[in-house]
């Protein structure tokens, strides 16, 4: 199972944004992160066809984890568009979980 590995990650991405925040907060760089769950990929599509005998059964039951959807790449810049307008003048150390 890759969970561990994957949440490892994500943990991973989210403290360097916050840390790479802090570092360069007096230089007036904001940094934010966006952390998508599941993104439909080449590389997600070839790993269920390697991995999983049963590929319907495991979209199934990452939809049932992600109850939203598996997300489109083009659909995760609205989340970084979002950031560089909603939070240009106010925030930074912010990490959006796009799902």
């Amino acid at each position: 199972m890759l969970a561990p590995a994957y949440k490892a990650s994500k943990g991973g991405g989210i403290l360097l944004t916050k840390n790479t925040a802090i570092d360069y907060a007096l230089c007036n760089i904001r940094v934010n992160g966006v952390c998508p769950g599941y993104v439909e990929t080449d590389l997600l599509k070839r790993c269920v066809e390697e991995a999983c005998e049963d590929q319907k059964k495991f979209y199934e039951q990452v939809i049932a984890f992600h109850p939203i959807r598996i997300a489109r790449p083009e659909k995760i810049v609205y989340n970084w568009l979002y950031f560089s307008y909603r939070w240009r003048l106010y925030g930074s150390m912010r990490t959006c979980t796009a799902n």
